[in-house]
């Protein structure tokens, strides 16, 4: 489950789920919402068969840094790439990191309502590995 909260400069997301897994999927569907992309022009089947799998290694000290540095990453895909991370297909947990396989569709930036340009450290609440709290700078 996720809440897009009210905030005054920015926009606030509240993530709180039940797994891990899940916690990375309503991440992905919240970013997703913000950016507020056509997803009438994610039916059609040229952009859909243009699926790429993207796999991304969060090894860094922390968890709650590695949740930080994945959301910097899918900023990055979406901003340099134009890939939109779309789901997220399974995350493998290893002794100091975190594999996460995920599902991209290359499209048209052309194409978003709204603009991620990173999360900030300013109130980043990261309680467990399922909830979360965090101001994205739009």
């Amino acid at each position: 489950m996720y809440e897009i909260l009210d905030h005054t400069a920015d926009i606030k997301i509240r993530i709180q789920s039940i797994n891990l897994f899940d916690f990375f999927r309503d991440l992905i569907f919240a970013l997703k919402d913000i950016i507020n992309y056509d997803s009438n022009s994610l039916n059609d089947s040229k952009i859909r068969n243009n699926i790429k799998n993207i796999k991304v290694v969060l090894s860094d000290f922390d968890d709650y840094q590695k949740i930080f540095n994945f959301i910097s990453k899918f900023i990055y895909y979406l901003d340099a790439k134009s890939i939109l991370i779309e789901d997220i297909n399974y995350i493998k947990l290893k002794e100091s990191s975190w594999e996460l396989s995920l599902k991209g569709l290359k499209i048209d930036k052309k194409k978003f309502k709204g603009y991620l340009k990173a999360p900030t450290y300013c109130d980043f609440n990261f309680k467990s590995q399922f909830y979360l709290e965090v101001i994205i700078d739009v």
